[in-house]
Order: structure tokens, then sequence, then C-alpha cells
């Protein structure tokens, strides 16, 4: 909702995607805390935030969700392990893995480890992602740059062709016009591109 009612905001794209984050990592935050809390099934989510963050905004923004979430994740692992009432369903995550019957959920060692494998991923994804990133935008940009200069370029040697006062022409293998200049338009109007032109023969002198 808060989404929506900023994209209605001429300008608010970037105030609407950071507010989605925010919301999504606070409701992420609440779920955990009702139901298992760091050790629980879904604190990847965690990670998937930093990986779209990365993906989806510009650097700084990137790492700034990236530091919430992960800020959110050292959060919830603190106050489960000083004690906040978790409640606890199923076997958990780390039990069902090693196949133990009992639960280990509320662990502090198996919290801890998990905010830790959480952040030390969260971290090495937010700079691979980053990186390539950047890599791409700047490839693109080089892109653009590249073809504005042969549009510029072409544009430049059109006008000197035109400017002769000879005629000039192409025709392809097939006979067919793929370019005349402005010369030829002016003696020919009739002359139109992919017109076949028998009368000259590329294959003699």
């Amino acid at each position: 909702l808060v989404h929506r009612a900023l994209l209605k905001r001429r300008g608010s794209e970037r105030l609407a995607l950071l507010a989605q984050f925010g919301a999504d990592l606070a409701i992420l935050t609440a779920l955990l805390a009702s139901l298992c809390g760091v050790d629980g099934p879904l604190a990847g989510l965690y990670v998937l935030h930093v990986v779209l963050g990365a993906l989806l905004l510009d650097r700084r923004d990137a790492i700034t969700v990236a530091l919430i979430a992960l800020g959110l994740v050292d959060m919830l692992a603190a106050a489960q392990v000083l004690g906040a009432p978790f409640p606890v369903g199923g076997p958990g995550v780390v039990s069902t893995i090693l196949g133990l019957r009992v639960p280990l959920n509320g662990e502090p060692a198996i919290v801890l480890a998990t905010a830790a494998v959480l952040n030390l991923l969260g971290g090495l994804l937010l700079y691979l992602v980053l990186t390539l990133v950047s890599a791409a935008r700047t490839h693109r940009a080089l892109l653009r740059s590249a073809e504005r200069q042969a549009r510029e370029h072409g544009a430049a040697l059109e006008r000197l062709l035109d400017n002769m006062g000879a005629m000039m022409m192409v025709l392809d293998g097939t006979h067919h016009l793929v370019w005349f200049n402005h010369t030829v338009k002016e003696r020919f109007p009739a002359f139109e591109l992919g017109q076949e032109r028998r009368c000259y023969d590329p294959a003699e002198p």
C-alpha cells in the first residue's frame, strides 16, 4: 500500500522501492519473531532481499537495504539468545538437515551460527551481484556511446556524399538499390530503395 501510494507521486519511484523493501523486511522480521526466530525456515529471505536490492536499486540504496536486512538478522539473533520467547514449531531446519529427533531450535550456538552464515552469505552475494551489475551497466553505457558515435559518423558521411556533385549509388549482388545520394534522387526522382537496376552488372568492369 505504501509502495502504491508513493508511486502516485511524481518522481517517487526510488522512495517507493525503498518503502517496499522496508515493509517486506519489517513483515519478515515480525513473521520470524512470531514463529521460530532466526533459525527458522524463512530466514534465507533476508539474503534474498539483499540480492534483489543489489539488482533493482542503485549501489548506495542496495548497500543500505543490505545493512538493514543483516542488521535485523543480528537483532533477531541477539533477542533470541537473550531469551526472547520465540514459539517453536516442528523439529527445526538444522535438526531436519542433521536428521536429529531432538529439536535444536533456540540453541544459542545454532542461532549465532545461523546469523553468522546469513551475514557472510548476504555480504558475499551483495559484493558479487553489485560487481556484476556495475560491469553490465558500464558495458551498456559504452555500447550506447559507440552506437551514438556510429550514427553520428554515418550521418556525417551521408551528408558528405549528398553534397558531392557526382551521382553515387550502391547496388547489392542481386542488382537492387540499397543506397543512393541526393544527387541521384534529384536526377531520377522515380528511384526508390529496393528497386532492381539490371542495367548495372557488378560482375562486369
